[in-house]
């Protein structure tokens, strides 16, 4: 894993990681295919981005926090 994280660092000027969010690589915009997508957000490997081929990250957004009464 951290030669790949190492090879797309290279290629991509430094920037080996991008967030995915709404279904789309925060880096270069690319819609990913929902499977793709499903895939990412279960964590179980790794998922690069089918266009610019940075390793993806999904961040769930946080609980919503109630108001206190």
């Amino acid at each position: 894993m951290l030669e790949l994280f190492h090879r797309v660092a290279r290629l991509r000027g430094g920037v080996a990681v991008a967030q995915a969010q709404d279904g789309m690589c925060q880096v270069c915009h690319v819609k990913l295919r929902l499977q793709m997508y499903a895939d990412l957000k279960r964590n179980e490997e790794i998922v690069q981005c089918p266009a610019c081929n940075r390793i993806l990250y999904y961040e769930p957004a946080p609980p919503a926090i109630s108001p206190e009464p």
